[in-house]
């Protein structure tokens, strides 16, 4: 797990809005290496989903504006043509059963995907179809081949979308949200079967996730996203024992102690800004308990603070002069 697969530098997007650009993802960097899980976890609307897409090359200009560095750096593939690398990236999106045609059987739909991915006739299209649907857990696969998405519970709707996304043997797998509307057994049948994956076929995951329960046992590395820009990185369960940034430490704190059944946490003040009414320096600072006046005019770096630990604030940069 020592080589570099992925390597994301200075990432900016931006959507297209009211006469202007609106950033959402700001300055990203990561790398993957080959058979890690990474995690981006933050709220609903962090820019979690969207550096995914990036990645996967999902984003369309002109509505999207795409800035940075992503480089695949597969040792079989690297003097490969664009779209053959962008082929060992796949993606999982949430709620499976609305990534499904309706009204075409799973058979139709995962032969035609084969058949038009890897370039196999009908009858090896479905030997591979068949292959993997029981790679991720399912026994009677013929049954399921017979089903339309509508005769699918949504752990098996995920589960085939799973096994859609590895027809073409990617060598990262990008699930965003995999478990999301999904009951307790059905999540976890979902996340072990990424793992059985993950473990058979060497493959580096990007985990995206607001549920840090799953992202406990899955990832081996985090990285917490605030307002589109990574505030903390370090390994999982060093950064979930003792986080270092006040967002990532509310946003733990807050988690488990809904987890335990517990209510007497305070919820983060204020509220989420919009991208187009960002503060000047950290975006955070409006809601932090720990700010100081430098915090509302320099935007803080991700500074390296140990060998596997990031952190963008000012607790940690020597420009914090005491609280606002």
């Amino acid at each position: 797990m020592d080589s570099v697969l992925l390597d994301v530098r200075g990432l900016n997007i931006s959507f297209s809005g009211t006469g202007r650009d609106v950033r959402v993802v700001r300055d990203l960097s990561l790398q993957l290496k080959k058979g890690e899980c990474l995690g981006l976890v933050g709220e609903s609307g962090c820019g979690k989903t969207v550096t995914g897409l990036a990645v996967a090359g999902a984003l369309k200009y002109p509505e999207c504006k795409v800035e940075g560095s992503i480089r695949f750096l597969s040792d079989r593939y690297n003097k490969a043509p664009h779209n053959i690398k962008r082929k060992r990236i796949a993606m999982v999106y949430q709620e499976g059963m609305a990534a499904l045609n309706p009204v075409l059987t799973v058979k139709k739909q995962m032969t035609e995907l084969i058949r038009f991915h890897c370039r196999l006739s009908s009858g090896d299209a479905l030997v591979r179809a068949r292959q993997l649907l029981q790679r991720v857990g399912f026994n009677d696969v013929d049954d399921i081949l017979r089903r339309f998405p509508g005769e699918l519970s949504g752990g098996m709707a995920q589960r085939v979308c799973l096994a859609m996304a590895l027809c073409c043997e990617p060598e990262i797998l990008i699930a965003d949200e995999p478990t999301t509307a999904l009951d307790t057994i059905n999540s976890a049948i979902v996340m072990k079967a990424l793992a059985v994956l993950k473990k058979e076929m060497d493959l580096a995951v990007i985990l995206i996730s607001h549920d840090l329960a799953a992202v406990a046992q899955s990832c081996d590395r985090l990285l917490v996203m605030y307002m589109g820009k990574v505030v903390e990185e370090g390994s999982t369960w060093e950064l979930l024992s003792t986080p270092l940034h006040p967002y990532s430490r509310r946003l733990i704190e807050t988690f488990f102690a809904l987890e335990e059944g517990r209510h007497d946490i305070e919820p983060i003040r204020g509220q989420v800004p919009g991208y187009h009414e960002l503060p000047m320096g950290c975006a955070f600072y409006p809601r932090c308990e720990e700010a100081s006046e430098n915090c509302s005019i320099y935007e803080p770096e991700l500074l390296k603070i140990s060998e596997n630990r990031k952190v963008a604030c000012h607790l940690y940069s020597g420009r914090n002069k005491g609280a606002l």
